[in-house]
């Protein structure tokens, strides 16, 4: 039998679809079989893993911020995110002694954390908006006077359509 593994010799051909194992003969095919199943597993995978990385690379480029009209004033997420990491970085770097004081080595700051070790200096940052919270304050603010008042005004002018119930 050969080893080499094509889909015209596909093993399941041999077995079928309820196999069984009588004889030696039996067992190398079940094992051809595995090796087949395997080999195409892995080449499934690595052809899909290609796909991702190519759909990841794709939209990668469609993660970007723009600070200006013209085209050449955007830049990608990573590479702002890069950009003004080092800055940070080399913003700490020079001001250290300014930033801790006696046996403290990290100064926190509204939206993150500069920590000062022996091993390694590390900036930190929130990741994201508290949810949670964004909507806690946004029905606080839903709940205060003047928007109540702003809401009762839109629904008299048009009362057929409904701004926000609360």
């Amino acid at each position: 039998m050969s080893k080499t593994l094509s889909a015209k010799a596909r093993p399941a051909e041999f077995l079928g679809i309820d196999p069984t194992i009588e004889t030696d003969d039996d067992l190398d095919i079940v094992l051809y079989e595995l090796s087949y199943l395997n080999a195409v597993n892995k080449s499934v995978d690595a052809r899909i893993n290609e796909l991702i990385e190519a759909a990841k690379e794709e939209h990668e480029q469609r993660k970007v911020i723009h600070f200006g009209e013209s085209e050449d004033q955007t830049m990608t997420i990573q590479k702002r995110v890069e950009q003004l990491e080092e800055l940070a970085k080399k913003y700490c770097k020079s001001n250290k002694k300014n930033m801790i004081s006696g046996k403290t080595k990290t100064k926190k700051f509204p939206h993150g954390a500069i920590s000062f070790n022996k091993q390694r200096d590390s900036i930190s940052y929130k990741k994201g908006v508290d949810v949670k919270a964004s909507f806690d304050m946004l029905d606080e603010l839903l709940r205060t006077p003047l928007i109540v008042m702003l809401i009762t005004w839109m629904k008299t002018i048009r009362p057929n359509h409904h701004a926000v119930d609360h």
